[in-house]
């Protein structure tokens, strides 16, 4: 078996980049290693299974886009939501929390 691939995780994600693409090739790879079936393209059920995967992982959010070139899936872009007011003074930390809420806190004063 191939080296393992890693599912994005939310809570790397930061207030100035909340977002992260995914790309196709990593999506089957990661639907590959999870699940044990075989794709060769990201079907609607690979879809399904990523969404649904990144959801349950604490992401706000998962849309596939389309590749402008050919209009083939391009991959997935994955988001968190973050209030940036909240962070005005820069350094703020987002957690994930288990119920999948956001908590974005100041950080600590040293």
């Amino acid at each position: 078996m191939g080296k393992q691939v890693k599912f994005p995780v939310p809570t790397e994600r930061s207030v100035d980049n909340p977002a992260v693409m995914c790309d196709a090739q990593r999506v089957q790879k990661l639907y590959i290693q999870e699940t044990g079936e075989q794709a060769k393209r990201t079907s609607p059920a690979v879809k399904k299974w990523f969404k649904e995967a990144a959801i349950e992982k604490g992401w706000s959010g998962a849309e596939f886009v389309p590749n402008a070139q050919n209009n083939h899936s391009a991959g997935c872009l994955l988001w968190v939501k973050v209030e940036r007011d909240a962070a005005a003074n820069g350094g703020a930390t987002l957690t994930v929390n288990e119920d999948r809420s956001l908590t974005l806190s100041a950080p600590e004063q040293t």
